[in-house]
């Protein structure tokens, strides 16, 4: 029996295991970024997340990435207690709404999504208790980062 789950294992509509692991810079650099049994779980937490998103929104969410192996994640520069690392995030868009809209709209909801982040090309999106949410709300242009809006209520430093 494999250590890893199948790639044509279906998360949600049209989004299969295989897709949720994949990465350019793995196939570049010929990294395994497979997705480990032990983190199927997590990847259906995450799912669920997107689906709960797709439904309160009324937009489709097209995924750009999702699980990252410890390769990869160093690769990209990712953090090293990333959510991606656990198969806990997803970076991607809702087609045919602005990234700051669908920020802020989730900002607003009780969707269990631990960190929403606007990146300059995409939005991140984190599963985890709304209680411990971690809110960034940034939009970045030319290297700069700046502060768009605030939800005192909702931020947690750390």
């Amino acid at each position: 029996m494999s250590q890893f789950c199948a790639g044509n294992l279906s998360l949600w509509a049209g989004v299969t295991v295989g897709d949720f692991c994949y990465s350019a810079t793995a196939a570049r650099f010929k990294i395994d970024n497979r997705l480990p049994e032990s983190l199927l779980s997590n990847a259906k937490k995450t799912a669920l997340m997107v689906v709960r998103a797709e439904q309160f929104l009324g937009h489709k969410f097209r995924l750009y990435q999702g699980f990252r192996s410890e390769a990869v994640n160093w690769r990209v520069g990712g953090k090293p207690n990333s959510y991606h690392l656990r198969a806990l995030a997803v970076d991607g868009s809702f087609d045919g709404l602005p990234m700051l809209e669908a920020c802020r709209l989730l900002a607003a909801s009780d969707l269990d999504i631990v960190e929403i982040e606007a990146k300059q090309t995409m939005l991140h999106l984190a599963a985890g208790p709304r209680s411990a949410r971690k809110l960034f709300m940034q939009y970045v242009t030319r290297g700069a980062v700046v502060q768009v809006e605030a939800f005192p209520d909702d931020v947690v430093r750390g």
